[in-house]
C-alpha cells in the first residue's frame, strides 16, 4: 500500500511540474509572438 501511495504522490508532483513547464513555455511563445507583431 505504501508503494502505491508513493507512486501516486510522485505522479502528482510530476504532473504539477509538467503543467508548470507547459505554462511557462506557452507564456514564452505568446510573448515572442506579441513581440514579433
Amino acid at each position: 500500500m505504501s508503494v502505491t501511495v508513493l507512486t501516486l504522490k510522485a505522479a502528482g508532483e510530476y504532473s504539477v511540474l509538467l503543467n508548470q513547464r507547459v505554462f511557462l513555455i506557452r507564456r514564452m511563445h505568446s510573448r515572442e509572438y506579441f513581440d514579433s507583431v
